[in-house]
């Protein structure tokens, strides 16, 4: 008999508690876990760069990068 009583209150914490749904939405809700993504990107006339507006520091706004076939790594222009 205690034994029984000592389960239910053991258990009774579990069915109280409400599990919000986790969602891709939530998930991706904070720009500081996912980053901030580039916008207005375009080729340059050769098609061997790409240019577009980003903003990694969170500055007051975006800066212009590039990223060519050589060096992959963004750099400011």
């Amino acid at each position: 008999m205690n034994k029984l009583i000592l389960l239910l209150f053991a258990t009774t914490p579990v069915w109280g508690q409400q599990l919000n749904e986790l969602t891709v939405e939530k998930i991706m809700r904070d720009p500081k876990w996912i980053g901030v993504a580039p916008s207005d990107v375009f080729w340059s006339e050769d098609s061997k760069t790409i240019y577009f507006n980003w903003n990694p520091a969170n500055a007051a706004g975006d800066s212009l990068y590039a990223i060519s076939i050589s060096n992959k790594i963004p750099q400011k222009v």
